[in-house]
């Protein structure tokens, strides 16, 4: 199936592996350093949350470059909530920086995201990943 494979698909499941990948990673490396200092119980409860979507981003990609169509929608889904999640977030530390510079920061990962959704929203990717 993966001679068939639009280069789509392929960019957009590997970008997920690799990014919740990272994410995982992340998330363990602020557990390990919150565990010098006094926050220890309160971001390993966030940390655990980002190890979760992380996971599921990671499978969701690893499913897609299988053609699975639920794993698609997905990482559509997911996709959304992440721009959600980094607007929300770049207004926030915008106010509290009073700053436009975390705004165009956090603005730049949405735009990407914005080409992943239009990536997943194709046409040849749903054709690709209904087919199983």
């Amino acid at each position: 199936m993966a001679n068939d494979r639009p280069t789509s698909a392929s960019v957009i499941g590997w970008f997920f592996i690799i990014i919740g990948a990272l994410s995982i990673v992340s998330a363990i490396g602020y557990i390990v350093v919150s565990m010098i200092g006094d926050t220890a119980l309160g971001s390993a409860w966030l940390c655990a949350v980002q190890i979760l979507v992380a996971s599921f981003a990671a499978y969701s990609g690893y499913g897609l470059l299988r053609g699975s169509s639920v794993m698609r929608q997905a990482l559509e889904i997911l996709s959304y909530l992440l721009v959600l999640s980094l607007g929300v977030y770049g207004v926030i530390l915008a106010s509290d920086f009073s700053s436009w510079a975390p705004l165009i920061n956090t603005g730049l990962y949405i735009v990407v995201f914005m080409f992943v959704i239009r990536g997943l929203r194709g046409q040849k990717v749903r054709d690709y990943a209904s087919k199983t």
